[in-house]
């Protein structure tokens, strides 16, 4: 509870709350009070309700008929304890002003947050006979209050696991490319053995990373233009795979559902993960309900959603009739690395990688949840103004092993052990290369190389020039627009549209195996030339 009170009793000529319901003082105050918009209740001297107007009704949900005579703290939170309203009952004992907020309950047992005013009132000789209250309505200002507070700490968590996930992948990149190498050159089982144990463990940590980076909203995406119905079908059987036997599967998807525009790949993780976490909550078994629906948000839902627009959206749910989630676990659930699983059966990075998707994408995700009596997960997505492009039968076949080539290939990258390791594998392949760390010194090496160099594979994070800047500088040097491959840990704005990649750009997400180097740099190099 926060509140003041200050020196403020009622001069003479204060409305005497004697008989006040039943006689107010003139017409004119009485129709006001009818209609004013804040709720108004009257106490006699013994705290007492003697009035209250309609909006005091609306805001307690009973009739004033069943409010009067009774003390108002029954309405209050009384789980609060007598230490909370220490200062409110101080200043009406005193008879002072008292201003300050209280939770108010309602006859449904729904609690409202208000501001409230309690000022001390008295006759016209100025003898007290009780207190005015007036009460406003809070509740959505809060809400939206803890939204935005929550929202400020996700931001800065992802903006630190955006920062470690690059660089971590950095160091993956070399440790998987050094660690294939071993693998591949070693002759003895136990070595070879050993390497295998590092793959496992560098494959695991750079999943963790993954994970950040799309809690980040760093992750790299391809958007295209889906319905989620389809999408839910597909996946439909790999989510009865990864969920227990005793839980039941039940599909509500919408035909014809509107488009919207999304990474494909990145729905299917959030089914997959809500799905794992839905099964999870149901050691017993239970209902797991997969649903999507055309939805078209109005500001009452806008004025108490921090962050969402109205207008038409598709809805994506996923509930489940599970444990539950206790109300003071539930601001805290899409927080990376938090879980209320055992250790060693979850890292906590399940939620938040959902959210960071949902977020990525445009979208916005809530939960709502009571324990014993299961959980839902609703997605919002804002309908995309666009026919679908992609089905999931439009998945590409998986590429067959790569062979290298005969080109040159100017490689830029400042961290030397990446470099290092690029140029050592392209070179295996049979590609000329050409590398450096600094972009001014690279172009400096293509001055003094003088001959045609086939694809600039580089950094977008570079010191002294992004990526960009050295590929613009590098086609004005060329004479002609050069194929270009950027490489990075995360997404970054220097090669992205509105947090999305441009579809123009060619991108090789770091940590990458030797197979997914060789294999994109021929896709860009076999790409017929433009212009």
């Amino acid at each position: 509870m926060r509140g003041d009170s200050e020196e403020g009793k009622t001069s003479n000529g204060a409305l005497n709350p004697e008989g006040f319901a039943a006689h107010p003082s003139s017409d004119v105050f009485a129709h006001v009070l009818e209609q004013v918009a804040d709720a108004i209740m009257v106490m006699d001297a013994q705290a007492r309700i003697i009035y209250v107007n309609p909006a005091y009704e609306r805001l307690i949900g009973a009739q004033a008929k069943t409010i009067l005579g009774r003390k108002p703290a029954a309405f209050y939170d009384e789980s609060l304890g007598t230490a909370y309203y220490h200062d409110m009952w101080v200043a009406i004992q005193r008879k002072d002003i008292w201003r300050g907020n209280l939770r108010i309950r309602r006859s449904d047992d729904a609690w409202r947050d208000t501001d409230v005013t309690i000022s001390p009132m008295g006759d016209t000789t100025g003898a007290f006979t009780g207190h005015l209250v007036v009460l406003r309505d809070i509740t959505g200002i809060r809400l939206l209050e803890r939204q935005f507070i929550g929202a400020q700490k996700m931001e800065a968590v992802g903006r630190l696991a955006g920062g470690i996930a690059h660089d971590f992948n950095n160091l993956l990149t070399a440790i998987i490319g050094y660690t294939e190498l071993g693998q591949g050159q070693s002759e003895d089982p136990a070595f070879r053995g050993l390497f295998d144990e590092i793959r496992v463990s560098a494959d695991r940590a750079a999943t963790l990373c993954r994970q950040l980076l799309a809690f980040s909203r760093r992750q790299f995406i391809q958007p295209r233009v889906v319905d989620l119905s389809s999408i839910m079908e597909s996946t439909s059987e790999l989510l009865r795979q990864l969920t227990s036997e005793d839980v039941q599967l039940t599909l509500r998807c919408k035909e014809g559902l509107w488009p919207v525009e999304v990474d494909p790949g990145q729905i299917e993780q959030i089914a997959t993960n809500l799905a794992i976490n839905a099964s999870d909550a149901m050691p017993g078994g239970g209902k797991l309900t997969i649903e999507t629906a055309d939805v078209e948000l109005g500001e009452e839902h806008v004025s108490t959603h921090l962050g969402s627009r109205p207008g038409p959206h598709v809805m994506l749910a996923v509930s489940d009739t599970g444990t539950g989630i206790d109300s003071e676990i539930l601001p805290h659930v899409f927080e990376p690395f938090f879980t209320t699983k055992e250790r060693g059966k979850g890292t906590g990075l399940g939620l938040a990688t959902v959210y960071g998707i949902v977020k990525q994408n445009g979208g916005n995700i809530w939960v709502y949840s009571e324990v014993g009596r299961g959980t839902t997960f609703k997605i919002y997505l804002p309908r995309a103004d666009k026919p679908v492009d992609w089905t999931p039968e439009s998945k590409p076949a998986q590429r067959q092993r790569v062979e290298g080539g005969h080109e040159t290939i100017l490689v830029v990258e400042d961290e030397p052990a990446v470099r290092v390791l690029t140029g050592r594998i392209l070179k295996a392949a049979g590609y000329t290369i050409l590398a450096e760390g600094d972009p001014a010194e690279a172009l400096k090496l293509y001055d003094e190389y003088g001959g045609v160099v086939h694809l600039l594979l580089t950094d977008v994070a570079l010191p002294g020039m992004s990526g960009k800047a050295l590929a613009e500088s590098f086609a004005v040097k060329q004479g002609v627009q050069p194929r270009v491959l950027f490489m990075s840990g995360y997404i970054q704005d220097d090669i992205v549209s509105e947090g999305r990649l441009a579809a123009s750009v060619d991108f090789l997400e770091k940590p990458f195996t030797s197979e997914g180097l060789l294999g994109k740099v021929r896709e860009v190099l076999d790409r017929p030339a433009e212009g």
